[in-house]
């Protein structure tokens, strides 16, 4: 089974569905859990963990059905008939509308046993960025985070990653807000050699989508602990999709976005599309 996560009355059909409510009861349900949470003019988080804890154990039987999520991939890319997205090492050394259009600006990457060399302008500048990972200069935010992505680190970050629901649902986040202009990788190349002008241009260029695939929720890492078994996994996704019920219900409790960070295995290198939504007419 898998729970529609595009909008608000899918995930309340797809959970009612799940535990065996009618919408009207599964409402009842979560305002219950919400109200016995709620002391006086105080919501108390750890309590409404609790209760939904509580309530996912007493009905523990009805998870064995949940087998896959979606996921919720944003990038901005060029408009063509057939996008796909890969993994970051796929999607710089091969070729592609991103790597070509870093090279327009002189940049390329090779990879070599120690990780994948970041070139500009035909000089390799990968001892550059491991000087600056270690000074107090302007360039060490940019320089650890490409290091890492660009594998010199002990673990690896090169993975397609994403939310388990609909962008739309959630517009202020964090995610949708970094990715609105240009590619996080872009952000930092663009901010390590100072060149903004490459961000404009590529922000005229290409258009803001969303990418949706399924996958197998035994075969996704969460972000918030990414040692999470299947069990755990399951529990984690109701519970922030209840949450995100009451929260859309009732503006005064607020929702942590960075629960929602989901991604897949380095080794996974591309997938099978679902659906793309454009999401221009959000982008102001």
């Amino acid at each position: 089974m898998i729970i529609d996560t595009r909008n608000e009355a899918s995930i309340v059909d797809g959970l009612s569905k799940l535990f065996n409510f009618s919408k009207k009861d599964f409402y009842a349900k979560i305002d219950t859990l919400k109200n016995n949470a709620q002391y006086g003019p105080f919501f108390k988080e750890n309590f409404f963990d609790e209760e939904i804890e509580n309530f996912l154990n007493i009905n523990i039987q009805n998870l064995e059905e949940l087998d896959e999520i979606y996921v919720y991939h944003l990038t901005r890319t060029k408009e063509e008939k057939n996008i796909s997205i890969y993994s970051l090492d796929k999607v710089l050394l091969t070729e592609n509308f991103f790597s070509n259009f870093l090279k327009e600006y002189g940049m390329s990457f090779k990879k070599y046993s120690d990780g994948i060399h970041l070139y500009y302008q035909d000089k390799d500048f990968t001892q550059n960025l491991i000087l600056d990972k270690k000074s107090n200069s302007e360039k060490n935010v940019c320089s650890c985070y490409l290091l890492k992505r660009l594998g010199f680190t002990t673990k690896l970050d090169n993975c397609i990653n994403g939310i388990f629901v609909s962008p739309t649902l959630y517009t202020d986040s964090f995610y949708y807000a970094s990715l609105r202009d240009c590619p996080e990788i872009l952000r930092n190349i663009c901010n390590y050699f100072d060149i903004n002008e490459m961000k404009r241009a590529y922000k005229l260029n290409t258009k803001y989508y969303c990418f949706i695939f399924k996958e197998k929720i035994e075969n996704v890492i969460f972000d918030v602990d990414e040692k999470y078994g299947l069990i755990e996994k399951k529990k984690i996704f109701i519970k922030t999709l209840i949450k995100l019920l009451i929260c859309n219900k009732d503006n005064k409790y607020k929702f942590d976005d960075e629960i929602l960070y989901v991604r897949l295995d380095d080794k996974k290198t591309d997938i099978k599309i679902e659906n793309i939504i454009s999401l221009e007419e959000n982008n102001d």
